[in-house]
């Protein structure tokens, strides 16, 4: 699974890693109230790259330092790895998913009406 010598189970990581990051800047913006709030994809990118990329291609990665890996072994590793990274990708798109009132009814009825939501009680 190369092409041009790249390895590619590696680049659908990378397309998830970054795909993901995406995803999360787009929540701390929606979540965020200051400036400054912004410096947190500081820790954010390290911690995404490590999920998508170093958790998801731990299965291909474990098969590549095999002294002596089978090639069967390796397509099923690299498919389980790819099937990691999009179950991880599917998380992070649930959560921004989450934040923009995408939920079931009944998740939403269990929360606290917010200020605007609150109807005055009749004098």
């Amino acid at each position: 699974m190369r092409l041009l010598k790249y390895p590619l189970w590696i680049a659908v990581m990378e397309a998830v890693q970054i795909t993901g990051f995406a995803v999360l800047c787009a929540l701390l913006k929606r979540r965020a109230t200051r400036p400054v709030h912004s410096l947190a994809l500081l820790v954010v990118f390290p911690a995404n790259f490590a999920f998508d990329v170093l958790g998801a291609g731990l299965p291909t990665v474990i098969a590549q330092n095999m002294p002596h890996p089978d090639t069967a072994v390796m397509w099923l590793s690299a498919v389980a790895s790819i099937g990691l990274a999009a179950t991880a990708l599917w998380w992070t798109a649930q959560l921004l998913l989450w934040d923009q009132g995408s939920r079931p009814a009944a998740a939403r009825q269990l929360e606290a009406p917010v200020a605007s939501e609150r109807v005055a009680a009749p004098v």
